[in-house]
């Protein structure tokens, strides 16, 4: 368990108000919310690890993850028009093609 910096506790704050407002139609907030708020909690099975280390390993995970999201997002994965391997494989290597930066 990290506490957050100040900075980071005003932007959580801030995401808590309007996902409730969007919710729940007010901005008001728990004590509890507004307490947990404080801290960054991460479970896991890694134990020689400090807390700063367990976190941006936990970041750079996340970061991996959205990479994979927008790919899929942008590939339209669930849209194969081929299902035929070879088929399939080169619609793949077209829209990683499309994909790459110039």
């Amino acid at each position: 368990m990290l506490r957050k910096t100040k900075e980071a506790e005003e932007k959580g704050l801030e995401s808590l108000k309007k996902t409730r407002m969007r919710k729940h139609g007010d901005k008001e907030l728990s004590k509890a919310q507004t307490a947990y708020n404080r801290y960054v909690v991460l479970v896991t099975s890694i134990s020689d690890a400090s807390p700063e280390l367990i976190v941006d390993l936990y970041r750079q995970r996340r970061q991996i993850e959205t990479a994979f999201k927008r790919l899929k997002s942008l590939f339209k994965c669930h849209e194969i028009p081929a299902h035929v391997e070879p088929s399939a494989r080169a619609w793949f290597y077209g829209k990683l093609l499309l994909a790459a930066p110039l």
